[in-house]
């Protein structure tokens, strides 16, 4: 048995320190010592109105394995309701079945936990369903309800009360979060269902408990995850963690040693699966210094007005459009790529690059703008979705202007081990790592932006067209060169060949006879 006095005690304890109430409520759950990566999670989780930095809306992003769904899931709606600090709260999981699997788990800890019973005896519960339960501590019910992403938890009420303590955990998951419009709808929710759920009349005051609150926990999948936008937010108190930092020392060593975080590296590594190891240890969707597919050692730099590529005869200069395909141009980012390509000395230049949410008068005008500035041969653009209704507006508004230029119409594939586009641009990987690409230094920071980001870029607008350079080249049967293919064949070589020959010849008559019909080509 517990004395009122040593239970009163205990509660306290526990309503100061998560951690703490983890080890005595679970201790089969959280058998480990929690790590140092533990410390900045706790201290989110404890803080309360009036303490410094509070604010209701929590943000944890913590990587695998370190106990995100034991604390979210389990711990933290336990503490809350022992401690009888909310009537009402929402579990949220990936799915419906997610959130279920959870609740259900806390449903048998709350009723067979030894602690709990010793506290206040055997839990009654009015309402038990796998949909929603109510349990009643001492005198107050408090409901417990699973919800999945999408579904609804606006305009709720328990015994009058809206939901008070919102729990989200891996609300994303990796195939889904690949897809734009998956990223946006489920933004869309979050905002406009969840966050709305709650009665935002009730005020936070010092020194009590908070009327509602908000806890996410995940883990980083996509350079525009939902958790990457609410870390952005000032209105969130947050906290990016990883397992171990660049030389992998640990941060959770009680679950993964230096050792272990090293070897897991050089595992993934060898199959190939650097991404999973940023992604899932280390919250960052993309690989990182020297293992990032664009690494920025590889980078090459050229200065456009030494190079005066307008007047080198071997450079012929495309441009590559890629068209936003929302219903509204100028709700995304399209994308226009100026690039010259130097057959003879196996260059390509990276001349001009704008990325912008046009109209598309103005994509057309900058287009032409672009094409007239680099004396361009050749336009490519993405129809993809969009056809006759891009293609027809384009041509007429060039043909308007006198500009006469060859018009390519690029068709986007689908990839077989990945999406097109992912395709597409890694395609790029082994021009940059043989050196044949050149930045114009003055205007090629936001494509590096985008490259730094790859696979998992939240804006593909410039590196997506610049991608369509491989294809172009196939197409108009152009092909880099080895050294020195080019030293004798060049117009400007058989010219200055061909003048050399006619001064040999040029007081001699007879001799000149049999060159007269000749021309060069």
């Amino acid at each position: 048995m517990i004395s009122k006095i040593e239970r009163i005690e205990l509660l306290a304890e526990m309503a100061n320190d998560s951690a703490f109430a983890g080890s005595m409520i679970y201790p089969d759950r959280f058998n480990r010592p929690f790590d140092l990566i533990h410390k900045p999670i706790f201290d989110i989780i404890d803080k309360r109105p009036g303490d410094e930095g509070y604010r209701p809306h929590k943000l944890i992003i913590a990587p695998r394995g370190v106990g995100k769904t034991s604390i979210c899931g389990l711990l933290v709606p336990t503490i809350a309701i022992i401690l009888q600090r909310y009537d009402y709260i929402v579990i949220i999981g990936y799915n419906a079945d997610d959130a279920i699997e959870k609740t259900e788990e806390l449903k048998r800890e709350l009723v067979s936990n030894e602690l709990i019973r010793t506290l206040y005896g055997d839990i009654k519960t009015p309402k038990w369903s796998t949909k929603e339960f109510v349990l009643q501590i001492g005198s107050k019910l408090i409901k417990v309800h699973p919800r999945g992403s999408g579904q609804p938890v606006r305009g709720r009420l328990f015994n009058g009360s809206r939901p008070g303590l919102i729990l989200i955990d891996d609300l994303e998951k990796t195939k889904e979060v690949e897809n734009p419009e998956i990223r946006r709808e489920k933004k869309d929710w979050l905002y406009g269902d969840v966050m709305n759920c709650i009665d935002r009349g009730l005020r936070h005051v010092p020194g009590k408990d908070a009327p509602w609150e908000f806890l996410v926990m995940g883990t980083i999948l996509h350079q525009d995850s939902l958790l990457i936008s609410l870390s952005e937010s000032d209105h969130w108190d947050s906290v990016t963690l990883e397992i171990c930092n660049d030389n992998f020392e640990s941060n959770a060593p009680n679950f993964m040693p230096d050792i272990v975080c090293k070897a897991l590296y050089e595992q993934m590594k060898d199959d190939t699966q650097l991404d999973t190891w940023y992604r899932e240890y280390r919250n960052n969707p993309v690989p990182m210094g020297a293992d990032a597919a664009f690494n920025e050692t590889l980078y090459k730099y050229y200065d456009e007005g030494k190079e005066n590529l307008n007047n080198n005869y071997d450079v012929e200069s495309v441009v590559i459009v890629d068209p936003s395909r929302t219903v509204n141009m100028a709700s995304a980012p399209s994308g226009i790529v100026g690039i010259g390509i130097d057959m003879v000395r196996n260059r390509i230049f990276v001349r001009d690059v704008i990325s912008k949410k046009f109209y598309p008068e103005e994509l057309y005008t900058l287009t032409a703008e672009m094409i007239i500035k680099m004396q361009a041969r050749v336009l490519a653009v993405e129809i993809t979705g969009l056809h006759e209704f891009i293609t027809h507006p384009f041509k007429t508004f060039l043909r308007q202007r006198g500009i006469q230029i060859e018009f390519v119409e690029l068709q986007a594939r689908q990839g077989v081990s990945e999406k097109g586009k992912t395709a597409r641009v890694r395609s790029l990987v082994d021009f940059y790592r043989q050196g044949i690409i050149y930045h114009n230094s003055s205007v090629c920071a936001p494509l590096e932006q985008q490259l730094r980001a790859f696979p998992r870029a939240k804006d593909w607008s410039l590196m997506d067209p610049f991608g369509y350079i491989v294809e172009l080249l196939e197409k108009g049967q152009r092909y880099l060169s080895f050294p020195g293919q080019h030293e004798f064949e060049s117009e400007r070589n058989v010219e200055k060949e061909f003048n050399e020959l006619e001064k040999f010849y040029e007081d001699d008559e007879e001799l000149w006879a049999p060159l007269e019909d000749f021309r060069v080509v």
